[in-house]
């Protein structure tokens, strides 16, 4: 019997935020609105100067909660989004929601630093640019990386702010930098990464991988 436990982390410094489930608690840049019947969540690490002076990230059908960045492209992308989910109780096509947070995903990294989390109770879209790396403090690629790790046998899964333990589970996990020893994948600058049932979607390949690191 496979256990199946999703989390992702995302990491400003040296602040950890998580998703867990469906519950997102952080004091990131990040929030929460309806679209399509569903709560669709977005944080955003990074710099967008004058997003809202940008007439192709325009909005007229959301209100931003605040008056942040963050806050604009969450709804620029909503806005970009809402035609995909306007069909009641229809769950759009997964590659046409990629497509579409691609796009949004290589308009805003335009505007500078653009890390991005963005989930639609479906999927769970990645986006990494760039970030403030240690120790020359210089603004480069990469700005995320991810991991997906199954455990098949009793054993204890340990990284700072988090700490698991029992029999076959299936772990998926994005930051800003390594959290463990093992080999952390590095996001090429500009990619978009989708994960979907338990799986690192590859549209490139038209394939899904299944996360294979065991121990």
């Amino acid at each position: 019997r496979l256990t199946f436990l999703l989390f992702f982390f995302f990491f400003k410094q040296k602040t950890a935020y998580e998703i867990y489930q469906c519950d997102w608690s952080s004091d990131v840049c990040s929030s929460d609105l309806e679209l399509g019947g569903r709560m669709h969540v977005f944080a955003h690490n990074g710099n967008l100067d004058r997003i809202d002076r940008v007439e192709a990230l325009s909005f007229r059908r959301y209100r931003p909660v605040g008056e942040t960045d963050s806050e604009h492209a969450f709804c620029a992308l909503l806005e970009r989004l809402h035609e995909l989910w306007s069909a009641p109780s229809l769950v759009p096509s997964l590659n046409q929601r990629y497509r579409l947070v691609s796009q949004f995903a290589a308009e805003i990294r335009t505007l500078g630093p653009a890390n991005f989390l963005y989930a639609d109770g479906d999927a769970l879209f990645a986006h990494a640019n760039k970030r403030k790396q240690a120790p020359s403090g210089k603004i480069a690629p990469p700005g995320l990386f991810w991991l997906c790790r199954r455990c098949s046998v009793d054993s204890t899964f340990d990284v700072p702010g988090l700490r698991l333990h029992g029999r076959n589970l299936h772990v998926a996990l994005i930051a800003s930098v390594p959290l463990s020893n093992e080999e952390w994948l590095p996001f090429y600058e500009g990619e978009v990464l989708c994960l979907h049932n338990g799986r690192v979607v590859s549209f490139s390949a038209d394939q899904a991988l299944d996360c294979q690191q065991t121990s």
